[in-house]
């Protein structure tokens, strides 16, 4: 008959015996377990993934409470004292993304420099696995370093987006002359800036890959990437400026900056592996 564990050895068993199936669902090439990862990690791989169960919640909890506010139009003054709120904690929301973002973009861009400079990229080019799965195995490295700072990022997105999102809508398309058009707004713009956090930091992530396979020195890559990167949210952003309608908003502050993430990345991911394999390093 075997005797219970105590408190501490069941947190030593979930740290250390079963520490890895809490990525188990992600591809083989994005988990701890993978050597390449490992190797990027260091110190670093006991770190904890993000937790997604929480942010689900408060999307499905937010948005329910924003449907509710077309039926019942009362519900309405109680987002104000929650409004001051989410446009006071927006500035520091922010300055965690961008710093979040600047040390995805150095550390991918660094990492692909001094894998150059040490002249160790065709050593790890000869582990039996494509060369597409280890640049992205390098990239998941860099990824799992900012774990705790993004969950940080995307838990504040998740609790804070909505009464802002929704007083910016209801004052472009009034309540009284476009009914439910605000609330709907808002649950469609809250969902896909939840899901470009993941996307752009991946997207950046690969900028930086591509940046530090052809730029000589780290402190240069990592200036390029950070410079690409601003004129990436300044081209993204600009179209906001442009008057539309609840549809042609939709597509360009909720779909567009989404695609072209989502393209951005696919595309320097491909670019990236083409000029390794072609060996067009710095």
């Amino acid at each position: 008959m075997s005797t219970p564990l105590t408190a501490q050895e069941k947190i030593r068993r979930i740290l250390v015996n079963n520490l890895y199936q809490i990525d188990q669902n992600l591809p083989r090439w994005a988990r701890r377990s993978n050597p390449i990862v490992k190797r990027e990690l260091g110190l670093y791989w006991r770190i904890m993934p993000p937790q997604a169960d929480s942010v689900l919640r408060a999307f499905w909890v937010q948005a329910l409470i924003i449907a509710a506010t077309i039926p019942i139009p009362f519900l309405l003054t109680l987002l104000l004292p929650l409004t001051l709120v989410s446009f006071a904690l927006l500035p520091y929301g922010l300055y965690l993304y961008a710093q979040l973002l600047y040390n995805i973009a150095g550390d991918a861009s660094s990492s692909m420099v001094a894998e150059v400079e040490n002249a160790t990229l065709d050593v790890i080019r000869m582990t039996p696995v494509p060369t597409r799965h280890l640049l992205l195995s390098k990239l998941a490295g860099s990824l799992w370093k900012q774990s705790e700072p993004f969950t940080l990022v995307l838990a504040l997105a998740s609790l804070t987006q909505v009464p802002s999102l929704f007083i910016i809508y209801a004052n472009l398309y009034s309540p009284q002359n476009f009914p439910a058009t605000a609330q709907i707004l808002t649950v469609i713009l809250f969902a896909t800036s939840l899901i470009r956090l993941p996307v752009e930091a991946f997207m950046i992530g690969a900028l930086g890959q591509w940046v530090g396979l052809q730029t000589s020195g780290r402190g240069a890559a990592q200036a390029t990437t950070i410079g690409l990167m601003g004129f990436y949210f300044l081209l993204v952003n600009l179209p906001r400026l442009i008057p539309l309608g609840p549809i042609g908003r939709v597509l360009v502050d909720g779909l567009l900056p989404l695609a072209m993430a989502a393209g951005s990345a696919w595309l320097l991911v491909k670019l990236t592996t083409r000029m390794l394999k072609r060996g067009e390093l710095a």
